[in-house]
């Protein structure tokens, strides 16, 4: 099993990482799974630290942190925390204990405040390096769906705040009518003068 990390800076020598050589070289993430029973490629946006961790910034709320020497993974929300961020993390470390990846009893608020960590089980046959990142991928690629009219939200607020030129007209171009709504001017409509409301008139 071998994989390969493409991060945007000039390629560097293959490195043991979590028993798997790892390459890096710009652009996204490339995992290549080849052994006896099954081949796999994947690409995601992913980045390396200086401290031998692999950031993945392809969520489009939360970016998710793999620690290889700590068999660890951190989702740590984009923005602002709040309770969307929370189910978001939530939701992700469910669904990676329920395919087997982490170990639910770890799972845990980190040092950093609005961080979620938790453990993933280590594998004696073959990197669980690897399959881990299969699984975030999947698991991004699911998610992704729920965002999928964000772009159209956005599209309309701005259309509505800056709208093209052949959809605008300027000040006095199109003439006000000489009556608008339903207070026709010259009528007085003194308090409480229709119905029950003339009830309340002292």
């Amino acid at each position: 099993m071998s994989v390969f990390l493409k991060v945007p800076r000039k390629p560097e020598p293959p490195v043991e990482m979590g028993g798997l050589r790892v390459r890096f070289k710009p652009a996204a993430v490339v995992i290549d799974f080849s052994g006896k029973k099954h081949k796999e490629e994947i690409k995601i946006k992913a980045r390396r630290t200086l401290a031998g961790d692999i950031l993945i910034f392809e969520h489009p709320e939360v970016d998710i942190i793999i620690s290889p020497t700590k068999k660890k993974i951190s989702v740590s929300p984009k923005g602002k925390v709040s309770d969307d961020s929370y189910d978001i993390q939530d939701k992700f470390f469910k669904y990676m204990s329920n395919r087997g990846m982490v170990n639910p009893a770890t799972v845990q608020s980190a040092s950093a405040y609005g961080i979620l960590e938790g453990k993933y089980y280590e594998n004696d046959d073959f990197s669980s390096l690897g399959v881990v990142m299969s699984e975030i991928k999947k698991f991004i690629d699911v998610d992704k769906e729920n965002y999928v009219y964000d772009e159209v939200f956005e599209k309309m607020e701005k259309e509505m705040i800056d709208p093209d030129e052949d959809r605008t007209t300027e000040l006095g171009e199109i003439p006000h009518e000489e009556m608008q709504g339903s207070l026709r001017p010259g009528y007085v409509y003194p308090y409480g003068t229709y119905g029950a409301m003339g009830l309340y008139r002292i």
